[in-house]
């Protein structure tokens, strides 16, 4: 007959049936909490898209459909700083920034793409400093992330 001791413990069948369970459930939530993470990022790269899309449309309305890659002269501006500054500061008709503008601001900040971390716009396919973020073509006037693989590449085609 075997002696029962005073301190009862776990036998190693015991323990190794905990750590398989506790290997399942880990299994089992890895992958979901990573496509939660992508869906989430994916949800927030829509969102602002659309966000910087309707400043660009908003500021596009009140400059008479000149998109904000226009300095005043009408000649695209590169300058991704410019840029941003039309869409967050105030401008006039022509789109010189002032203080006194009577148009803007659209956005408190350009909005950083998920995928790429950096809020830099692209002009036509310029390069800007981290050469990130976002495209914006002068021609459609629309914006599009600047992440190669972006799944919302087609976002304004419908597709």
């Amino acid at each position: 007959m075997r002696r029962r001791s005073a301190h009862p413990a776990f036998t190693l069948l015991e323990l190794v049936v905990v750590v398989v369970v506790l290997g399942l459930i880990v299994a089992i939530a890895i992958p979901r909490v990573s496509r939660g993470a992508e869906n989430a990022m994916l949800r927030r790269l829509h969102a602002d898209t659309i966000a910087l899309q309707t400043a660009i449309d908003l500021y596009a309305a009140e400059h008479d459909g000149r998109s904000p890659a226009f300095d005043p002269d009408g000649n695209i501006d590169t300058d991704h700083g410019a840029i941003a500054a039309r869409l967050t500061g105030r401008t006039d008709a022509r789109g010189n920034l002032t203080p006194a503008g009577r148009f803007g601001s659209y956005l408190r900040s350009v909005p950083q793409n998920p995928y790429t971390v950096c809020p830099s716009i692209r002009i036509d396919g310029t390069t800007t400093p981290q050469d990130c973020s976002w495209r914006l073509d002068t021609a459609k006037n629309t914006v599009r992330s600047d992440h190669t693989n972006s799944p919302l590449d087609d976002l304004h085609s419908g597709h």
